[in-house]
């Protein structure tokens, strides 16, 4: 079959104005002449968008590898945040009959004809490297904190704005003692993307960080209740928490209803991911919500575009967070 590249040296114009010609692109501005030109060309080499294949139905169009730690799968309320990356993944290769294949990096198994792989989960670049050894393909989009930006494609959520808008919420709402509790993080994550790091500097503008109601633990609704009856255990509670994890934050409001520590009359609590069972705790809990199925869908996206429009340079898509009001906190101003 033709490629766009093919297409657009007979027409003498550019990929990207043949790629937006046959994609209908109606914000896309072309003389009539080189959009005629253009179909006409295309029509004559046998050429077929991605949708046109789809709307034919054949079996396969591509060939997708998603490959991550089996670990990040381990149970659904601490692993949600994944599974819905994964539902936007899988939703996209069902819409466009891409066939994905699922690839925990413990089965050792030798993947070939791959179009694409995703890698899901945030990992060191000799991580991703061992990961990607006997993979014959140079097309991967990360879903994460990605190493090497100038290698390849990623996909993340903008996570200073998340942090900050948890905070600055707490803060209006008259709160001055504000306590962090959250995961350790992968030891090669950038300080701007830490989550604690951001937490501590926008507190300390304001004088108001203490590193004594900071708790630290492993991931899941576990950890979050042992480190809530350790918060607790302190008799130094603070008026609110910023939760980096939603699963830490359902485990953390456990522990304080057990303890009948009321949330929000005697503590406020915002979250951070967009977990659905947030909207279902008692009380519902405040939290960010990061649009995880979008990311996953997007993921599929990235890979499509550096298939079909034959696109060199590697890209880095950032997702904004919305702070989603519920029940568990009190305004104090």
């Amino acid at each position: 079959m033709a490629t766009i590249k093919e297409i657009a040296k007979l027409a003498n114009v550019s990929s990207t104005t043949v790629s937006r010609v046959l994609n209908n692109d109606e914000s896309f501005s072309v003389s009539e002449e080189t959009r005629n030109k253009i179909l006409s060309i295309a029509k004559e080499l046998g050429y077929k968008t991605l949708i046109e294949r789809h709307q034919q139905k054949q079996k396969i169009i591509y060939r997708i590898a998603l490959i991550y730690h089996p670990i990040i799968f381990k149970d659904f309320i601490d692993s949600d945040y994944y599974f819905s990356i994964r539902k936007g993944i899988e939703h996209l290769c069902l819409q466009y009959n891409i066939e994905l294949v699922n690839n925990p990096v413990t089965s050792h198994e030798k993947i070939t004809e791959l179009h694409g792989v995703i890698i899901l989960g945030n990992y060191s670049k000799h991580e991703i490297d061992y990961f990607l050894e006997g993979v014959e393909t140079k097309h991967v989009v990360i879903v994460g904190n990605c190493p090497d930006d100038q290698k390849f494609d990623s996909i993340w959520f903008h996570t200073r704005m998340a942090v900050q808008q948890g905070v600055e919420y707490l803060q209006k709402y008259g709160h001055q003692t504000i306590g962090y509790m959250g995961a350790k993080q992968h030891i090669e994550i950038p300080e701007e993307e830490r989550r604690d790091v951001i937490f501590k500097h926008c507190l300390e503008r304001n004088g108001d960080f203490d590193s004594s109601i900071v708790y630290i633990g492993e991931p899941g609704e576990k950890s979050g209740y042992e480190l809530m009856v350790k918060a607790i255990q302190s008799n130094k509670l603070p008026s609110a928490f910023f939760i980096a994890n939603d699963p830490i934050a359902i485990g953390a409001l456990k522990a304080l209803n057990e303890a009948k520590i009321k949330v929000p009359e005697q503590i406020s609590i915002v979250s951070l991911d967009g977990h659905p069972f947030t909207a279902l705790t008692n009380p519902p809990l405040t939290s960010i919500h990061v649009p995880t199925e979008f990311m996953g869908a997007t993921a599929i996206e990235l890979l499509i575009e550096r298939l079909e429009k034959e696109r060199k340079i590697a890209k880095k898509v950032i997702v904004p967070t919305q702070l989603v009001e519920r029940d568990s906190c009190k305004n104090l101003s």
